[in-house]
């Protein structure tokens, strides 16, 4: 009987992966994260490139890759810095930490408009009760 994980690597090896590998490498390395395409999306696309680029190599080696690529080439810059100093070694980490960037800086940003608002309000008279 044949395991699951030998058998897809049978198949791959027989139908799939038919671009050299100079082809998936040079892919793997102009790829980027595209506008409109959600965090999820292009750490999958990240993934499978980079499994595909570092097929013959250990797979903390293409795992360090892809989470690099992933950093360096995501849309929201500073989220991509921020991440990238951690020194994440996993795409689940990775993810989370992009994610609570994001939402801290939205948080921020809304606290920042919010109270500017209210000093014009107060400017004005209206957030004041008599």
């Amino acid at each position: 009987m044949v395991r699951y994980p030998e058998l897809m690597q049978r198949l791959m090896e027989r139908f799939g992966a038919k671009d050299l590998p100079t082809t998936v490498d040079r892919r793997f390395k102009i790829t980027q994260h595209e506008v409109g395409e959600s965090q999820e999306g292009w750490s999958d696309r990240a993934l499978t490139l980079a499994t595909m680029a570092f097929r013959k190599l250990a797979s903390t080696y293409a795992t360090e890759k892809e989470v690099t690529k992933f950093c360096q080439r995501l849309l929201d810059r500073e989220a991509g810095k921020h991440v990238s100093l951690h020194l994440s070694t996993s795409m689940g980490d990775v993810m989370n930490k992009a994610k609570l960037f994001n939402y801290v800086q939205l948080a921020c940003t809304s606290a920042t408009r919010g109270s500017k608002m209210g000093k014009q309000e107060e400017s004005r008279g209206e957030g004041v009760t008599w």
